[in-house]
C-alpha cells in the first residue's frame, strides 16, 4: 500500500521548530525508522508534513521517543493555514525502546498535518517516522460495488465505452485485483474505486 507520508510519494516537511544538520527534519518521512529528527530542548516543538495531494486518512502512527503528549491538526488549504485539532494523546514511556501510537482519523481529509509535541520525558525528543494508511476498501468491496454498477454501465451505454475504459477492461481489471488479494486485503479507494465511479457518472449522467 501507499504511504503518502513518504517522501517518495511527494510529502515534503515544510516547518519544523528546530533542526539539526545531522537529523534533519526530512528523515520523518524518508521511511527509516533507524534515523530521526531531534528536537532542541524546548516546548512545544512541531512539524508540518504537505502531501502531495489531499488524502483522505484512516490511521496515522507516529514512531517516537521521550515524546509524552502530542497534538495532531490538519488543514486542507494550499497554503497551510487554518489548522483543526483531529486528535491529540498522551504516550507511555518506552525506556530504551521507540514509541508506537496509532491515531484513528475516521476518514479525516487534509492537504497538511501539523504534529505540535507540547511535552516529554526528556528535554529532547526525537521523531523516527510517522506511517499514514489511507481510507480503503477490501476486494471484496470493490468487486462488490462493480458487480452492483455493471448492470448501469451494459443498459445504459450504447457505444459500450466509458471514459476510454471498455467494459471487458473494467471486468479484467477487477478478476485481476481479486486473484492477487485476498477477501481481506485493503487497496487505497482512490486507487480503485475512484477512477470507476467517476467513469460511471460521467457516463451516466451524459446525454444520449
Amino acid at each position: 500500500m501507499i504511504d503518502a507520508a513518504l517522501s517518495s510519494s511527494g510529502a515534503q516537511v515544510i516547518v519544523a521548530a528546530s533542526s539539526d544538520e545531522n537529523y534533519p527534519p526530512d528523515n520523518i518521512i524518508n521511511g527509516n525508522t533507524e534515523s530521526f529528527w531531534i528536537s532542541t530542548g524546548m516546548f512545544p516543538q512541531e512539524f508540518i508534513i504537505r502531501f502531495a495531494d489531499a488524502v483522505k486518512m484512516s490511521l496515522v502512527t507516529i514512531h517516537s521517543y521521550n515524546v509524552k503528549n502530542l497534538k495532531i491538526e490538519k488543514s486542507t488549504s494550499s497554503d497551510a493555514t487554518d489548522f483543526d485539532v483531529i486528535a491529540q494523546k498522551e504516550f507511555e514511556h518506552t525506556e530504551g525502546n521507540l514509541q508506537a501510537n496509532d491515531f484513528s482519523l475516521s476518514g479525516t481529509t487534509a492537504t497538511h498535518l501539523r504534529f505540535i509535541i507540547t511535552s516529554g520525558y526528556d528535554h529532547f525528543v526525537s521523531v523516527h517516522r510517522q506511517h499514514l494508511v489511507l481510507r480503503s476498501v477490501t476486494v471484496g468491496q470493490s468487486l462488490h460495488l462493480f458487480l452492483f454498477l455493471w448492470p448501469s454501465l451494459v443498459f445504459s451505454s450504447c457505444d459500450w465505452v466509458l471514459a476510454g475504459i471498455t467494459p471487458h477492461l473494467a471486468i479484467a481489471s477487477f478478476t485481476c485485483l481479486w486473484s492477487l488479494g485476498q477477501p481481506s486485503a485493503r487497496f487505497p479507494i482512490s486507487d480503485i474505486t475512484s477512477s470507476l465511479l467517476s467513469s460511471l457518472m460521467k457516463r451516466l449522467c451524459a446525454p444520449f
